[in-house]
């Protein structure tokens, strides 16, 4: 390394735990970088990149990462800026290659070479957009809480315009979160760890070196007599769903202050019913707290003022000399008293026992419109004409003179502007120092906004934040409804299960934005398509959810219109931000009470119907029936007893014989795959490859019948002396797993046979989507090789011309074409014409599925290379393999 990394520096960057990776620079003749060419790795390297030294050092990177010139990141110009000019460079970027995204630090030791030293952070990549939802969520709910009336009307139609456009970014609402005092946080319940946002650690007195803290940490400033109230609260809202809504007090940690706290938090549900975290807000009400304290001991200090006021003559005349002597210090008393009940933004007032007022404050006057000169010595029915209210405060008051008790109510108010603004109303008795009530003492609190905070919580629990539908709470609650109310009425409910074809792929190549977007649109169209009493949800992602209500048993005249129209108007592409986008919506129905009586059998029974609509073809709706449920009771049962299967040693392969046509000698054999399930019995292919398929366990399975087929190979090489051909059937799930080419060289490895004795088949659906990716992965194998046959020609869309382009060694003639062959057919010609022209392109041939003697003499005269059938032996296991080829057919 040119001098400049020595042993201990090797044995050092060896084991570092970031990703290290010294490299030399390559130029053209005009000293443009080009290229680089990697010098030393470590270990954390390899790990996250999944390159292995070995393969990397001495090589270019072009060589290593083939397609990294078509990355949108020009990695090579950056990192020749860095080597050629002696600079280092900072930079967090997404590698389409990877697949990942790195954190790199990149410097110049020298000229022409440069180091990175880089992590993988796609993690905390995807735990910031996680964040950043969830902090969008607060925000909204900060602008609401925070707002004056006007403000909040403006807000709410901003809010309305802003839910349909980018999410808010995280500094944004951190910045919101600190003018707010509001911060939120998030307990993971695996794990225990605490998260919290910028603002959180700021009201707790804490410095943000990680957004992660220990819950003994939280534990230890919260204040050591609210402690046993907030780990209550928290078990009750684990353990029995309890509300979570609790005030405590702080000792913040850098500076020893005592603060108020308030929190809310609510459980996070998994889609399998799983309690996976806890999320909660938390705002700092010391100001607030400290205001009613202070009200309360001015409310109690009026009382005994009163008290004082109304005394008693006797009581008078004995306290006359100490009245007297402070006369101006009670003068000032009152003073301070009458400028804090003023200033005070409650409605506080007095009468005495008859209902005259003796005293009100400014607000008072401000609200019913008059003076305190006009209010003072009336009734409140003179004073205030709303009559409900004046009824319920006379039935208070004389309430309070009965049981010498406050009394607490609720009144709505219409202010002379037209708003209506709530009240929590409290009345108290006034007693002179024997305790009899001389009056009562009124204080009127404005909970308007409070009450429209509430009301847009409760929104939120219930709706989708997006696109303002129902969310799966208020779905499944709506659905209970209508359950009760469909078997009260002897009627039907329709939930009909929604999925947009194809969502991901516009999500993930025109980005989160626009596909927000398109499902605010296709909200927005799927609520046309309903009735005006019907529910419509979004239940995650691109899932969404109608209750078709008071269905009259006629379910193609209240359905199926419906699902026409939402077919019809999907058809129609979505324009946004300049994309015209073609969606199409695969929908599953099912019927109560005939598909099910409870929520959960309707909502299960609907996917499994969206299920099949997508098997059908996508876009279309599919009624759910018992058939579908026993596919997929079925489909289950194999899938756990496939997981099983290999543990267990119930799979076995069985080998029909090849044969070459001029010679009549053995060829080879194909391995067949063969299920004697513990359970089931032997199970057919065709009933459990599918559904291994749609598992991945494919691969498993796969890699295990290339190992037993190579090791036969070997055995029959090593027992007779003769060299035969394996032959593997490929599924299109293998041919697309990262580490296929290995695990087909290793089997081969392992097993000690040549390469070109395995042959791996694979049928024309292996390159519908993505044709070049597979071809180069066969060209891979065909180099080392291993030999390539195409299975089945002639069934799906290959022509012969295409045929120039795929890296294969053998085309294999589909038994369809060999059925056809007799006396009569014209199929017989077409058959010795592919197998013409499929030798003109140098391509060698076998016919699979000969069971005739006609069918065997007429491959023998079109020249077929190789044959295979019945006719010429059936499937045998392992330990009848002998027998064929001590016997095997001779022409």
């Amino acid at each position: 390394m040119m001098g400049f990394l020595h042993s201990d520096f090797d044995s050092i960057i060896e084991n570092m735990i970031n990703a290290f990776a010294y490299h030399k620079i390559i130029i053209d003749a005009a000293g443009n970088p080009i290229d680089y060419e990697f010098i030393e790795v470590n270990k954390a390297f390899e790990s996250f990149t999944g390159l292995k030294r070995d393969f990397v050092v001495g090589k270019r990177v072009t060589e290593v990462i083939t397609d990294i010139k078509s990355d949108p990141f020009n990695w090579i110009d950056f990192y020749g800026k860095v080597a050629l000019k002696g600079i280092s460079a900072s930079i967090e970027q997404y590698s389409n290659v990877l697949k990942r995204w790195y954190l790199i630090n990149a410097y110049s030791p020298q000229k022409e070479y440069f180091i990175t030293v880089f992590i993988d952070i796609s993690n905390i990549k995807q735990r910031e957009n996680e964040l950043c939802e969830k902090n969008d969520e607060l925000s909204q709910l900060y602008e609401e809480i925070t707002a004056s009336e006007e403000e909040l009307r403006v807000q709410v139609e901003e809010l309305d315009t802003l839910s349909k456009r980018l999410a808010k970014s995280e500094s944004r609402l951190n910045r919101a979160q600190a003018i707010a005092h509001v911060g939120n946080w998030e307990i993971d319940l695996m794990s225990g760890q605490i998260w919290g946002s910028e603002e959180a650690f700021k009201l707790y007195g804490l410095e943000r070196k990680t957004p992660f803290l220990p819950l003994k940490t939280v534990q230890t400033i919260v204040h050591p007599q609210d402690r046993p109230t907030l780990d209550q609260a928290l078990k009750l809202l684990i353990e029995q769903k309890e509300k979570y809504d609790v005030e405590f007090r702080i000792i913040r940690p850098d500076n020893g202050e005592e603060r108020y706290m308030h929190s809310v938090a609510e459980l996070e549900i998994d889609s399998n019913g799983r309690q996976v975290s806890v999320l909660g807000v938390i705002r700092d009400i010391t100001e607030r707290t400290v205001y009613e304290r202070e009200l309360k001991s001015k409310n109690e200090e009026l009382s005994s003022l009163y008290e004082e006021i109304m005394a008693s003559e006797e009581e008078l005349r004995q306290q006359l000399d100490e009245i007297q002597a402070h006369r101006e210090q009670l003068l000032l008393s009152k003073e301070r008293y009458k400028i804090l009940v003023n200033n005070s933004k409650d409605i506080i007032y007095s009468y005495d026992g008859e209902g005259v007022f003796t005293a009100v404050n400014h607000m008072f006057c401000e609200v019913f419109g008059v003076s305190e000169h006009e209010a003072i010595g009336k009734k409140i029915s003179q004073v205030i004409d709303d009559s409900d209210y004046v009824k319920k405060c006379n039935e208070a008051r004389v309430q309070v003179c009965n049981t010498l008790s406050p009394c607490y109510f609720q009144n709505a108010y219409t202010m002379k502007d037209g708003t209506l603004r709530h009240y929590d109303i409290t009345l108290s008795p006034v007693f002179d120092g024997k305790r009899r009530i001389v009056g009562v003492t009124g204080t009127n609190h404005d909970m308007t906004e409070i009450r429209k905070n509430q009301k847009l919580i409760r929104h939120m629990a219930y709706h989708d934040p997006l696109t303002g539908l129902a969310n799966r709470t208020l779905l499944k609650d709506r659905l209970n409804t209508a359950i009760v109310m469909a078997k009260r009425m002897g009627m039907s409910i329709a939930v009909a299960f929604i999925d947009l074809d194809n969502f991901k792929k516009v999500n993930d190549t025109l980005g989160h934005v626009v596909g927000d977007e398109l499902l605010i649109d296709a909200s927005k169209r799927i609520q046309f398509c309903v009735r005006e009493y019907d529910t419509v949800s979004r239940l995650s992602g691109d899932e969404f959810c109608i209750i078709i209500q008071s269905i009259n048993q006629q379910v193609q005249v209240d359905v199926l219109p419906i699902m026409e129209r939402i077919n019809t108007i999907f058809c129609q592409p979505f324009e946004i931000d300049g994309h015209s986008i073609r969606l199409t919506a695969s929908i599953g129905i099912s019927i109560y009470p005939h598909d099910g009586e409870t929520v959960g059998e309707l909502l299960r029974n609907a996917d499994t119907a969206m299920y099949k609509a997508k098997e059908l073809g996508r876009n279309t709706y599919c009624f759910f029936n018992n058939k579908m449920r026993d596919e997929l009771v079925r489909k289950t049962n194999i899938e756990r007893m496939l997981r099983k299967a290999l543990e267990n040693n119930e799979f076995l392969l069985y080998y029909q014989p090849q044969y070459e046509t001029k010679t009549g000698q053995l060829r080879g054999f194909e391995a067949l795959i063969r299920w004697n399930s513990a359970e089931a019995g032997f199970m057919s292919p065709a009933d459990f490859i599918p559904i291994a398929e749609e598992t991945g366990l494919i691969v498993e399975i796969g890699q295990w019948v290339l190992n037993t087929a190579c090791r036969l190979c070997k055995k029959i090489e090593n027992k007779y002396q003769k060299s035969i051909i394996i032959s593997v059937n490929i599924s299109p799930i293998q041919l697309r797993h990262k580490e296929f080419i290995n695990m087909v060289l290793d089997a081969v490895k392992l097993s000690e046979i040549s390469f070109c004795k395995l042959e791996l088949e694979i049928t024309e659906n292996h390159f519908i989507d993505n044709a070049d990716e597979a071809i180069g992965i066969l060209k891979k194998l065909r180099e080392a090789g291993i030999r390539i046959a195409l299975d089945d020609f002639g069934t799906g869309y290959s022509s012969l011309s295409y045929l120039k382009k795929l890296p294969i060694n053998l085309l294999k003639i589909d038994k369809s074409f060999i059925d056809e062959i007799d006396c009569q057919s014209v199929q017989q010609s077409l058959t010795s014409s592919i197998i013409t022209l499929v030798h003109n392109l140098n391509i060698e041939t076998i016919a699979e599925g000969i069971e005739t003697y006609e069918q065997y003499e007429y491959l023998l005269e079109s020249k077929c290379d190789n044959l295979q059938g019945y006719y010429l032996g059936k499937p045998v296991p392992e330990h009848l393999v002998d027998e064929v080829i001590k016997n095997h057919w001779k022409v």
